[in-house]
């Protein structure tokens, strides 16, 4: 769910496009794995990381693994 990560993700300073939160949650909602790709220092880790720290805190995982 977008409102469940959109807080996450304004706590890292991310200016996302509108919509990206939730074509996110429901890929993951759909059991899909995400991919981001783009130059350094877009945002792409801190994304992940907001996401993660997102469904951690709903109790949808207990974390996941963060590869760049």
């Amino acid at each position: 769910r977008e409102d469940m990560l959109a807080p996450h993700a304004r706590a890292r300073g991310l200016a996302l496009a509108p919509g990206t939160l939730a074509r996110a949650a429901a890929a993951l909602s759909a059991g899909k794995h995400l991919l981001f790709v783009g130059p350094p220092g877009t945002g792409k880790t801190e994304l992940a990381q907001a996401i993660v720290e997102g469904a951690r805190a709903e109790g949808y995982c207990t974390g996941a693994f963060v590869a760049t």
